[in-house]
């Protein structure tokens, strides 16, 4: 399974790349903005979702480690199946919403390096 999602990752950076290069620098600048807005915009109620539900079941299971916020994937091993399946979602969630922010600072720096690429070859 993870395989299958790491090839897709890979195939969607590769189609993306693709598309980018068709993009004038000022339209990678607007899609990599509105990519790191929709990457908050879905991660971070999703992250505070997430860490709440777990705290919750960590505590029902037997307490929390002292740090835990900083690292809340240790915790995942304490969950019981019904617990994984209410709670995982909203990190796998909060993830796709990170993945979406880094690839926007990717398009962003694209969009600049390209703006300032251009501006030296007039």
């Amino acid at each position: 399974m993870r395989e299958i999602l790491l090839a897709l990752v890979l195939v969607a950076i590769l189609s993306i790349t693709g598309a980018a290069s068709a993009l004038s620098w000022i339209q990678l600048l607007v899609a990599g903005f509105a990519l790191v807005i929709a990457g908050h915009v879905i991660g971070i109620p999703a992250g505070v979702v997430y860490h709440v539900k777990l705290r919750r079941a960590a505590r029902a299971k037997g307490g929390l480690p002292r740090g835990w916020i900083w690292r809340p994937m240790s915790l995942h091993d304490r969950l019981d199946a019904p617990d994984r399946r209410r709670i995982l979602p909203w990190f796998y969630v909060g993830a796709a919403g990170f993945a979406l922010i880094v690839l926007g600072f990717v398009l962003l720096g694209t969009g600049m390096l390209l703006g300032i690429m251009r501006a030296r070859a007039r």
